[in-house]
């Protein structure tokens, strides 16, 4: 008889299912303001951080400067599958305005009002 370690299985309980593990990985469609469309095979405990890694390397843009949406609330942190994402789900790819330019205009206009 063939044990779940020998069957291939993965799941904790070594039963030789492998459906455990097909339903934990899901494709998401990532859709930028900019155009075009790609999806993304990602498992439902992976984090949104490392969600933003995927897209970063993918697109060849830093993690930091990409802002995702999924039916119009910005997803922060958390994993996947808290953030209710599920397979055909669509997210929004924002570009992400640095802050350092807004801090630097907000300085010297407050400089200008108090001089």
């Amino acid at each position: 008889m063939e044990t779940g370690r020998d069957s291939g299985c993965v799941c904790s309980n070594g039963c030789g299912c492998e459906s455990n593990v097909s339903d934990s990985n899901i494709t998401i469609s990532v859709t930028p303001t900019t155009g075009g469309q790609f999806d993304l095979a990602v498992t439902k405990t992976d984090s949104i951080e490392n969600l933003k890694k995927l897209i970063s390397k993918k697109l060849k843009v830093p993690k930091e400067r990409i802002c995702l949406l999924h039916r119009e609330r910005q997803l922060r942190d958390g994993t996947v599958q808290e953030n209710h994402l599920v397979n055909g789900s669509r997210l929004t790819l924002l570009p992400s305005v640095e802050t350092g330019l807004l801090v630097s205009l907000h300085l010297i206009y407050f400089n200008k009002t108090i001089v």
